[in-house]
């Protein structure tokens, strides 16, 4: 079905005239009426920075000017590039961050964390970690000192790492369902993500972020 000239011009705030002079410039041959995918091409020659918009047309107003649905994409996180894990008094878990993320101080081993508000210490080397891991004193602990820690001996370690990799992909991408689950116990929020992620065919975008769920659903079933 194709949109008149002048539902057109009074649309976009042109004249028939103006309508047709941009339409010669985008090579559309069409003088009296023209197609939704031609009227578009002339909608965004006008607006250009208007591209989220698109023409329909209606049978009362004859065009109407409608947002187009956003699709949604998945943010994929890159854990890989998660080089320190905090452990915090104030979060009960252990949750992966970027050091570069953190509000610098002055002193180059301890950033701001606005999320806690409180200063993280960098922790790097076994000695650092004893003296502080006991006290009140945030800490942003190495990937590299983790695994020279063997997490194939500390089976609760490791299992807190997996969980808050899902943890931090899934509110990053679906944070309007976590809004609604994040209330809930930890464990049926952990089983409230999975039904989502596999009722919505988003497993891959966690195999991409190298979280194993068929071994968070294991560690739940032994609970």
């Amino acid at each position: 079905m194709k949109i008149l000239l002048n539902e057109v011009a009074n649309e976009l705030n042109k004249t028939p005239k103006e309508i047709l002079e941009i339409a010669k410039t985008l090579n559309i041959s069409s003088t009296d009426s023209f197609t939704p995918d031609e009227t578009l091409k002339i909608a965004n020659f006008i607006h250009p920075s208007k591209n989220n918009k698109t023409i329909k047309k209606t049978r009362t107003t004859g065009l109407r000017v409608v947002k187009k649905r956003k699709e949604l994409k998945e943010n994929p996180i890159d854990t890989k590039n998660f080089k320190h894990f905090i452990e915090c008094e104030i979060s009960p878990d252990i949750y992966p961050i970027l050091w570069e993320e953190l509000t610098p101080t002055d002193n180059k081993n301890k950033r701001y964390c606005k999320y806690c508000k409180r200063e993280i210490l960098k922790v790097d080397d076994k000695e650092t970690l004893e003296k502080y891991q006991n006290t009140t004193q945030c800490l942003a602990i190495s990937e590299k000192l983790l695994e020279e820690m063997d997490l194939t001996t500390n089976e609760n370690l490791e299992k807190r790492l997996l969980f808050s990799k899902l943890f931090l992909v899934f509110k990053h991408n679906h944070p309007k369902y976590w809004n609604k689950i994040k209330f809930l116990d930890k464990e049926e929020q952990i089983i409230k993500m999975i039904e989502f992620i596999e009722t919505n065919n988003k497993t891959e975008l966690y195999q991409k972020n190298n979280i194993d769920l068929e071994e968070i659903q294991k560690i739940l079933a032994t609970k």
